[in-house]
């Protein structure tokens, strides 16, 4: 059953790129991140789930071919993501260029990252299992320099994902080779669109990446207002 409300919430997430679970422990922040990586894989827009949670979706990164060189049409779901995005400077590693190579990042974290990861920001706010209701209501915000707007939706028997990912188990230690793939195939997109060459021309890709570390810049000002 799809989410309910969830048209506003969708559209946000194809815009931003990055979507931050926040909550308590036990809250249901990676079910609905595989959930929503689920959903996503269903538009047609995207071939690879692939994450640091054992999960029976996961593809290998290393397996990965860039579709004409360049788009990955990948959602990278990311457990525990405040753990290695503490900083502005280690989030903008994981952030930058998403949709150049089309790439959906989700973070489920009890520990917040840093604000330039939380453009999108939502929780679990009502647990109706504990009135015998399978349902999930979850609300948000959504984040930019001009405005900021309000998010809800609801999930329908969340339970249905159990199974898909190990609820008991731990987020492996293999994010650092996850940003490893992730630069490799931002490097890989760069050169087949000719830039970052070794020609010594003007490396527009460089420029690209200042301007956007501007806008992200002045979007973590507003994020700690």
């Amino acid at each position: 059953m799809p989410l309910v409300g969830h048209e506003t919430f969708y559209r946000y997430v194809q815009d931003r790129r990055i979507v931050y679970i926040g909550g308590k422990l036990g809250g249901g922040k990676t079910s609905l991140a595989f959930r929503i990586a689920w959903d996503l894989m269903q538009t047609g827009r995207f071939r690879y789930i692939i994450s640091n949670v054992n999960s029976v979706w996961n593809e290998d990164p290393s397996d990965v071919i860039l579709r004409d060189g360049v788009k990955v049409d990948a959602v990278v779901i990311l457990d525990e993501a405040g753990d290695f995005m503490r900083t502005e400077r280690e989030a903008r590693q994981w952030i930058r260029n998403l949709r150049k190579i089309n790439v959906v990042l989700i973070l489920p974290s009890f520990d917040t990252p840093a604000s330039v990861a939380k453009a999108i920001a939502i929780e679990n706010t009502f647990n109706g299992y504990g009135i015998f209701i399978p349902y999930y209501r979850y609300t948000g915000k959504l984040k930019s320099t001009t405005y900021t707007e309000d998010i809800s939706f609801g999930w329908w028997k969340p339970h249905e994902i159990y199974g898909i990912y190990d609820t008991d188990g731990f987020p492996s230690d293999n994010a650092p080779a996850l940003l490893q793939h992730l630069e490799r195939w931002q490097s890989e997109a760069s050169k087949a669109l000719g830039y970052g060459g070794d020609d010594g021309g003007t490396d527009v890709h460089s420029a690209t990446l200042e301007t956007l570390e501007e806008i992200e810049r002045q979007l973590d000002r507003l994020n700690q207002v």
